[in-house]
Formats: structure tokens, C-alpha cells, sequence
């Protein structure tokens, strides 16, 4: 074996390694300060160290992580059996409708009926011929107000209920509560989210979900369970990053945002905006902070907003 011999390098490939050099540099001292605050704060790795899937928790979520959740399981197993009855009314009320059974779960069956047989407008083309999913199947019905469709969103929704109740009652571990799992690395928005089972997406504002939620109880030593959420942060953040003046007045005021800017836009007093005015309020606001202002009703609604907030400062400044 020869020795190798070393490459000449020109002045360009020195330059770009003395730069790497430097930033290498920062990076370790980056590391080393990151570790100086980890320890401070302490915060904690979760995983072993050779593996690319572990990360840093606080203390918090650390507790939450060694904590769970109790529940009543014959509640639990009574909602879950009226869910089991719902998803079979439901199914036999879409049969009735349609003349003849089908797999209501089937798209490729769904699209033959919907589009096919009934000749309901097309929803939007995919590879496998016009989507199916809940967005297009509520947009169709707000279009056309078919009674197949109508129980066949019911036969979906009870459909998911049932599916949640099944999976809570399926990760009760041995000691009689459910330990979910945070993670901090999942969601795009920076956001905790919790799966093996998923406590997230148990609905709030509806009976069935707060029937659902009343299955939870408290664990011995402790006093209540307690919610927390951020208030409406990312509109927070797009009132500072605007100083958007209407934005910044609503926060201030102490009123809710979304009713604040129903009332303008709707031309009502707030006290007077309607859950469904505020809720398309909601969707169109996030819907702009999320940039997923795709759709026709929250589109009209922002030009309504653009109207009734932008002209209104044009004029009062002109």
C-alpha cells in the first residue's frame, strides 16, 4: 500500500473549508450553551443517546408522561354499546334511502352511487376518480341536501366516535387507567400532541363527546382535571407581527376576538353574533393565519373583512 499523497486545493476550496471550519466552531459552542440551559431548566433526554429518535423534554410534559388517566369503565362501556347501536341505525337508515345495501366505507362503492346512480355534482378529480372524504361529502350536502348523504355523514360520524371510545377502552393498561404518549416533535405548528391513544381528538361540543369526556376520572390524591390551551395564540402573534390596529383593539377590549370581528363583519352587536357566524369568523381568521384560504366561503368572508377593517382605516385616515 502507497501513502496518499496530499491534493492540492485552490484559493475557492480553502476559503469554503476555512468557513466550514469557522462553522463548526459555532455550532460547538452552540451545543455546549444548549447543554448549559438543558441542565438549568431541567429538561431531560427521553430515549438513549444513540438514537435519532429521542429528544429533550420539560419538566412538565416529563410529569405529564408518568401521569394517566382513570375512567369509568362501565359508562365507558355503555356509550361505547349505544355507538355500536348508532353505527347499525345509521347504516340501515342509508340502506333504506339508497334501495340496496353497499359498503358505505368503500370510496370506489361511493362514487358509483353518488356520482353515478343519484348523478350528484362531481366533487374534486383525483387518481381514483371524484374524493369522497368528510369535506367534499358536507360541501355536497350544503349543495344539494341528498338524504343519502345526510346518513351517510351520520354513519361517519357515529362511525368515529365508536372507533375512539374502542381505542380508549383498548389502552386501559393493568392498573385501570390510560397512559397516552405527548410528543413534541410531530405536529408542523409546534404543538403537543398525544397518540397510543390519542386524548386530542375527543370532540368538546357535542353531547356524544361529552359523554365521551364524563368516562374520565380523577385519580386518587388529586382533586380535578384540569384543561389548558393557548389563547388564540397565533392571532396574538399576527396582531403583533401587523400592528394591525383593529387586531391589537380586539385584545384589548377584553372581548372575544371571534366575536369582535363577527360583529363588524356581519354588522351586529356582539352580544348578538350567532355560534355559526362566530365559527365561520374562526375558520376564516385561522384559515388566513395557516394560509389554508382555499375554499369559497371563507374567501368571500375575508373579502368581507378586507371591506369592512382596511376601507373603514382608509377612510378615517384620508
Amino acid at each position: 500500500m502507497t501513502d496518499l499523497e496530499p491534493v492540492p486545493m485552490n484559493t475557492s476550496q480553502i476559503r469554503h473549508l476555512e468557513d466550514a471550519r469557522e462553522l463548526w466552531g459555532r455550532y460547538d459552542f452552540l451545543a455546549s450553551l444548549q447543554e448549559t440551559f438543558r441542565g438549568a431548566m431541567g429538561w431531560k433526554k427521553v430515549g438513549p443517546a444513540e438514537d435519532l429518535t429521542s429528544y429533550w423534554t420539560d419538566p412538565v410534559t416529563g410529569k405529564k408522561h408518568m401521569g394517566s388517566l382513570g375512567r369509568r369503565s362501565p359508562e365507558t362501556e355503555k356509550t361505547k354499546a349505544d355507538f355500536d347501536a348508532g353505527v347499525v341505525a345509521a347504516e340501515a337508515d342509508a340502506f333504506a334511502v339508497l334501495g340496496h345495501p353497499i359498503n358505505l366505507g368503500s370510496p370506489k362503492q361511493l362514487q358509483e352511487i353518488l356520482f353515478g346512480e343519484r348523478g350528484l355534482p362531481p366533487t374534486k378529480k383525483i387518481k381514483t376518480g371524484y374524493t369522497t372524504d368528510a369535506e367534499a361529502l358536507q360541501s355536497l350536502f350544503a349543495q344539494t341536501e341528498d338524504p343519502l348523504l345526510a346518513e351517510l355523514l351520520r354513519w361517519r360520524d357515529v362511525s368515529k366516535l365508536r372507533q375512539t371510545v374502542t381505542g380508549l377502552l383498548a389502552s386501559v393498561a393493568d392498573d385501570g387507567r390510560i397512559h397516552t404518549t405527548f410528543n413534541q416533535i410531530v405536529a408542523a405548528t409546534g404543538r403537543l400532541s398525544s397518540q397510543d391513544p390519542n386524548l386530542q381528538n375527543i370532540p368538546i361540543r357535542t353531547d356524544e363527546g361529552r359523554r365521551i369526556r364524563s368516562g374520565f376520572v380523577v385519580g386518587p390524591g388529586y382533586e380535578a382535571l384540569l384543561t389548558a390551551d393557548y389563547s388564540q395564540i397565533e392571532m396574538r402573534l399576527m396582531a403583533h407581527l401587523s400592528e394591525d390596529e383593529g387586531l391589537i383593539e380586539a385584545f384589548r377590549s377584553g372581548e372575544d376576538l371571534h366575536s369582535y370581528v363577527a360583529s363588524r363583519v356581519f354588522g351586529v352587536p356582539t352580544d348578538e353574533v350567532t355560534p355559526e357566524q362566530r365559527r365561520k369568523i374562526k375558520a376564516m381568521s385561522y384559515g388566513l393565519a395557516l394560509s389554508l384560504i382555499h375554499i369559497s366561503e371563507p374567501t368571500r368572508l375575508l373579502s368581507n373583512s378586507y371591506a369592512v377593517f382596511c376601507l373603514n382605516k382608509n377612510t378615517k385616515t384620508t
